[in-house]
């Protein structure tokens, strides 16, 4: 008896242990969701009197694909190029950008993520997104 109730709890434990093989829903947009410049926020993504060596949040709808982020996501001054550090977070949904070097005071920055960046499952950024922020007096 003590058998047949062990082989019992065994074979129910075994079939109620079955994971559901419900699939994961399919992304069809890739986006920002927010941004963030030293942790604050803005309501028109336009922000001033930033240090010169800021962090630069930028959360994104899914993985962004690492590949696609060096040739699409930039920091410029007057249309050049400023060297940044590009860092990933959040499985890939969450990009951290730092200049490389400290930045000029009193100067107007562009942040540009282009339309070609995209997501891991190979979905474009949709819109491209842009937004900038000036620095305090150094």
């Amino acid at each position: 008896m003590k058998r047949y109730l062990v082989i019992c709890l065994i074979g129910t434990s075994f079939f109620s242990c079955k994971k559901s093989a419900t699939p994961a829903p399919e992304l069809t947009t890739f986006h920002v969701t927010a941004v963030s410049v030293n942790n604050e926020t803005s309501v028109n993504n336009a922000f001033s009197k930033v240090n010169l060596n800021p962090v630069v949040k930028i959360l994104l709808s899914a993985p962004l694909d690492p590949a696609t982020a060096n040739n699409n996501i930039s920091l410029q001054a007057n249309g050049s190029p400023v060297p940044v550090n590009i860092v990933y977070a959040n499985d890939d949904s969450t990009v951290l950008l730092q200049p490389a070097s400290s930045l000029t005071g009193l100067t107007k920055y562009s942040v540009i993520l282009s339309a070609s960046l995209a997501s891991k499952q190979k979905i474009n950024l949709s819109p491209g997104f842009s937004f900038s922020f000036t620095t305090q007096i150094d």
